[in-house]
């Protein structure tokens, strides 16, 4: 049984890569095709090869850049704009596409685009099938102290999502220290934050009074390693098993006031639900709910930007490398 496991293993990596391969040969010779249409200044027929092209090699900057310019050159400024976002999502500043996008960006005046999304290179979304995500946010329950508020490594990671699985685990967790009742319903309003993407229809989420079945569980924590930290969000990916996202938020912000406390949970809830639905970078940008900015240091209050909008959605038009 194992050896015919290995096989059927061997065979389809041997069928995925030349399929992969045959893409990327086909995109490039789709690609050449838009080069000559877009040098003949043919901008309509230019930008149907190239989009071609991105469908089938959508992290390719090449093909993002030149299914950008020529949208625009075609006054399609949606489409540029729309090529433009996926190609900030999937490439670092180090891309040699990276200044010629930006200069792309201020020739046609677009004045927001995403930024880099992914971790070690790797796009990860929510499935379809899972929507609507459920949220379950404790009323103030700490996770085990083994696990609490620190930064855990993927074994430790695999031993708390396998203790959370045990009948009556969370139900036996501990309020956390520090922890109001108004906490959580802080944390619903900075989750409203990302209600937009639910209209446009690029995900759809609810909030559930039973962690069994949840994809997110919201946790608390009296503190984290570094001092300015606020929250933190954990998962694993297995596209064999669903494995919910974790989520923790602080709620020990003394000396400052409760007032700082409540904006402080709104702001840290908003931020790490970015994290928790695939936005796996921050933003470069302080302006931005994403960006890694401190969270409680005066209390102040942030919201989403067109930036975090634009990122989610080049993020769920991308066919991703895996699902949480």
């Amino acid at each position: 049984m194992k050896i015919k496991q290995v096989l059927l293993a061997t065979f389809l990596s041997v069928i995925l890569g030349t399929n992969a391969s045959m893409a990327a040969e086909n995109a490039g010779a789709v690609e050449q095709q838009g080069l000559s249409a877009l040098k003949a200044k043919r901008y309509k027929e230019a930008n149907k090869y190239f989009a071609k092209a991105a469908l089938l090699n959508p992290r390719d900057a090449s093909y993002q850049y030149y299914a950008s310019l020529s949208a625009f050159q075609a006054g399609d400024t949606q489409t540029g704009r729309a090529a433009l976002s996926r190609l900030f999502l999937t490439q670092t500043s180090h891309s040699p596409y990276m200044n010629p996008a930006l200069e792309l960006q201020k020739r046609y005046g677009v004045n927001a685009h995403s930024y880099y999304a992914l971790k070690n290179g790797m796009h990860t979304v929510w499935s379809r099938r899972q929507m609507p995500l459920k949220i379950y946010i404790s009323n103030g329950l700490a996770l085990p102290e083994a696990y609490r508020g620190k930064n855990l490594n993927v074994p430790q990671l695999n031993e708390l999502q396998d203790w959370l699985k045990k009948p009556g685990a969370i139900q036996s967790l501990k309020l956390c220290p520090g922890y109001q009742s108004g906490f959580a319903s802080q944390v619903k309003s900075g989750l409203g934050e990302w209600s937009w993407a639910m209209q446009e229809r690029i995900i759809t989420f609810q909030f559930v009074n039973n962690p069994v079945g949840a994809n997110i569980l919201v946790f608390w924590s009296p503190s984290f390693p570094q001092p300015s930290q606020a929250g933190q969000t954990l998962y694993l990916v297995r596209n064999t098993e669903t494995r919910p996202v974790i989520i923790e938020l602080r709620t020990d912000f003394s000396p400052y006031s409760s007032a700082v406390a409540s904006q402080s949970i709104r702001n840290a809830a908003a931020h790490e639900f970015g994290h928790a639905i695939g936005i796996q970078c921050h933003s470069p940008s302080s302006g931005d709910l994403m960006a890694n900015w401190q969270y409680w240091s005066e209390g102040s209050s942030y919201h989403i930007t067109e930036n975090d909008k634009e990122t989610l959605r080049a993020l769920y038009s991308v066919q991703p490398h895996q699902t949480f």
